[in-house]
């Protein structure tokens, strides 16, 4: 819902007319507040009775959902805000100069699952976070590096660069 393109344009269309209403008849509706306000009772409800926002997700981001990403196919980016996701690279084919991704993790639970076994470099960066690597590495402001032994002169590595923000994120050896 806070993600569609009706919400947001009828918020805008509110607010215009708010701005008419106050210059032309000297109404002052105070619009920005009720929409926070209803926004803040939404929330409350969904506490309350475990309804969930209608989230958005796709192939490499959740947005307000879970999901689960994996495959053969190395996305780009893997984008986890509000929500929580498992992202499943131990199937990554790598192709002959490796491959980079980025896992981004805003507001949310995340885990990385990766195949000790292959070139894997990952580099987590944590704000107001906590980003924890194999071998109980803890990160909660700053960053940290953790490569598989076969990463070690290796031409053909797997770059993940995992980010946390208000988020917790797990990267797992399997």
């Amino acid at each position: 819902m806070l993600m569609s393109g009706t919400f947001w344009g009828t918020l805008l269309i509110l607010w215009g007319v708010s701005m008419i209403v106050e210059t032309v008849f000297h109404v002052n509706i105070p619009f920005a507040r009720i929409a926070f306000a209803f926004i803040v009772i939404a929330w409350g409800v969904q506490i309350l009775t475990g309804w969930r926002w209608p989230g958005v997700s796709s192939s490499n981001r959740a947005v307000f959902s879970s999901a689960d990403f994996g495959g053969k196919e190395l996305q780009p980016e893997y984008a986890i805000v509000f929500g929580s996701g498992d992202v499943d690279l131990t199937g990554i084919v790598l192709d002959r100069n490796g491959g980079r991704t980025a896992v981004r993790s805003v507001f949310s639970s995340t885990v990385v699952r990766v195949d000790p076994k292959k070139p894997v470099r990952v580099r987590v960066s944590a704000a107001f976070g906590e980003a924890s690597l194999p071998g109980g590495r803890e990160v909660h402001l700053g960053e940290a590096t953790w490569e598989s032994a076969s990463a070690k002169g290796s031409d053909r590595v797997l770059e993940i660069k995992a980010e946390t923000v208000f988020g917790r994120l797990e990267v797992i050896a399997r």
